[in-house]
C-alpha cells in the first residue's frame, strides 16, 4: 500500500511498512526444494536426507541438497515472525498443462484456452485470485476451474523438485480431461 514510485517501493521493501502480502508460487515447485538424485529418482526431506548423512540409498554417491535442506540448516526458530499474508499460486499456463496432460507451456492447445481465459477476464491474476466458479465455468472446462480454485485455497498437491526436475502438480485421475486423439485420413491432406 504505497505510491507506484521507485523510492516508496523500496522503502516498503526493507521497512515492510505498508506491505499488505505477495503472491508467490510454491517453493516447493522449484527445481532444487528437496534433496535428491535425479538418476535414481530419489528425492528426500531434509529430514531424511539427514538420517541417511546425505548419502543416496541407491547409488551411495552423496545428494544433491535442496534449498529446504539450507533453510533446515540456517533457521534459528521453527516459524518466521510478523509475516505479511501471502499466496501461493501456480501459474495459470502450468494449471492448464497438468489438466489436460501437455508437456509443453507453449503449445497451442494450451495458449487457445489461455488466450480465452484472458479474453474474458482481463488478467491473469484476476482469473487465479478473484473470478468465481461460476464465471469460470462459462468459458473453460469444469475440471480446470476445480483446479483453478484449489490452486487459490492452496489446496493443491505438489511433489516437490529435486535435483534440477521441477516439481510437479499432483491431480487425481478425475482431474485430468483425456481428449481423444483421432488420426486424419490421407483425404484431409
Amino acid at each position: 500500500d504505497c505510491e507506484i514510485k521507485y523510492n516508496e517501493i523500496i522503502k516498503v521493501i526493507r521497512t515492510g511498512e505498508g506491505l499488505k502480502g505477495t503472491v508467490e508460487t510454491y517453493p516447493e515447485y522449484g527445481k532444487y526444494h528437496f534433496d535428491g538424485h535425479r538418476n535414481c529418482s530419489v528425492f528426500l526431506t531434509p529430514e531424511e536426507s539427514k538420517k541417511l548423512n546425505g548419502i543416496c540409498p541407491k547409488c551411495r554417491r552423496p545428494l544433491t541438497l535442496g534449498v529446504a535442506y539450507r533453510i533446515e540448516e540456517l533457521a534459528d526458530r521453527k516459524q518466521a515472525v510478523n509475516v505479511p499474508d501471502f499466496k501461493r499460486i501456480i501459474p495459470l499456463t502450468e494449471l492448464i498443462c497438468s489438466i489436460y496432460g501437455v508437456k509443453l507451456l507453449y503449445s497451442k492447445k494450451v495458449w487457445e484456452i489461455y488466450n480465452k481465459l484472458i479474453n474474458a477476464f482481463n488478467s491473469e491474476y484476476n482469473i487465479l485470485l478473484n473470478v468465481s466458479f461460476d464465471e469460470l465455468k462459462k468459458v473453460v472446462d469444469e475440471k480446470l476451474v476445480r483446479v483453478i480454485i484449489m490452486n487459490r485455497e492452496g489446496k493443491l498437491k505438489i511433489k516437490p523438485g529435486f535435483d534440477g526436475v521441477y516439481g510437479e502438480i499432483i491431480l487425481d485421475k478425475e482431474d485430468v480431461i483425456k481428449e481423444k486423439r483421432t488420426q486424419r485420413s490421407l483425404s484431409e491432406f
